[in-house]
């Protein structure tokens, strides 16, 4: 009788070992453990702070070369009124960052 050699050891071995494996039973552990999870609430946001900031333009007054055009104190008026309506769209947002206050 011959040696089995090498390669049909180590497939013996392999065997084996398969063997002893599909005997064993694997083993779950398990652990039960209580976490808090933070839930974040969003908040509504009030209504009077997201309407739009509106500046009402004038009809334009004065004419120039045949067509109408806004006069100068019409100009004045507008960039006021937009100054004041830039200003009151930060102030909402300053509100909204500050939780509507």
């Amino acid at each position: 009788m011959q040696g089995l050699g090498i390669g049909a050891g180590m497939r013996c071995v392999c065997a084996v070992g398969l063997i002893l494996l599909a005997g064993c039973k694997p083993q779950i552990i398990t652990r039960t453990e209580t976490v808090e999870v933070p839930v974040y609430v969003r908040q509504p946001v009030d209504r009077v702070l997201t309407e739009p900031s509106v500046c009402a333009y004038p009809q334009p007054a004065c004419h120039l070369n045949g067509e109408r055009r806004y006069c100068n104190g019409q100009l004045v008026e507008i960039i006021r009124c937009q100054q004041d309506a830039l200003g009151r769209a930060n102030a909402d947002k300053a509100a909204i960052r500050n939780g509507g206050e």
